[in-house]
């Protein structure tokens, strides 16, 4: 699983940096004084955008631009820019993939190994059982059962489960808000197009004024050094609290 997050990382440093930029045209060479001016007044629409976000929080700009030379000069400018925020928010979507099914199969494999672990008053059906064959595939058909709801659960729920099952709190791991940000940040860009909602700055206090979430490779980065240290947090609790070697 380390590796399948590694080359995550690798990724999308590597697809990044082809995705190029092309080099500004001289005005002379691309725009005349018509196109300059406009460029101009679109330049000066979107200062006052940035004053207005500044001071209220939210700032929504419609701009009309009416040379087509100056229309694709702005898209040539400004694709490889949406290029590399939609690459890096589909690796965060991938890394926090991983971190979920992380979570799911070692709890799957602590449980299924160290069955003392299973002890509570859940049930389990005739049905459920009918086609295990031996007492190891019972344990792993009950672990399997016992984790399943966490697959539909957020990271907080992830944290209740290693308290009451194991009395490891995950939330003593250093970069345990870091971690809740970033699967927040994954809902965010799925279910909102990377809109800040209330639910986002409560989990989270988020107390910035952005609207909406920029997302680059430089926190995917750092996201997947995060999350790789977090897997080697919640092994040693485990070795720690069960007596593994």
């Amino acid at each position: 699983m380390t590796s399948e997050v590694r080359a995550i990382q690798t990724f999308v440093h590597e697809a990044q940096a082809s995705i190029k930029t092309r080099p500004v045209p001289r005005p002379a060479e691309y725009l005349d004084a018509a196109d300059a001016a406009e460029l101009r007044q679109i330049g000066a629409q979107l200062l006052q955008a940035v004053d207005t976000l500044n001071q209220t929080g939210d700032a929504r700009i419609e701009l009309k631009i009416e040379s087509k030379g100056l229309g694709e000069f702005l898209a040539e400018q400004i694709m490889p820019l949406k290029q590399k925020q939609f690459l890096s928010e589909m690796a965060l979507g991938y890394l926090a993939a991983h971190l979920e099914a992380f979570t799911t199969d070692y709890l799957i494999a602590v449980l299924s190994g160290n069955p003392q672990t299973l002890k509570s008053k859940s049930t389990i059906t005739i049905e459920e059982i009918a086609d295990v064959t031996d007492l190891e595939g019972l344990w792993q058909r009950i672990a399997e059962k016992d984790v399943h709801a966490l697959g539909y659960g957020g990271i907080d729920d992830i944290q209740t489960y290693f308290d009451k099952r194991f009395n490891i709190r995950l939330d003593t791991f250093h970069a345990w808000q870091n971690l809740r940000e970033l699967m927040c940040r994954r809902n965010l860009i799925i279910h909102n197009q990377s809109r800040v909602d209330q639910i986002y700055r409560q989990k989270v206090q988020y107390k910035g004024s952005a609207t909406r979430l920029i997302t680059t490779a430089e926190y995917v980065s750092e996201a997947a050094d995060i999350i790789i240290e977090y897997f080697s947090f919640v092994h040693s609790a485990i070795k720690f609290k069960l007596n593994l070697r």
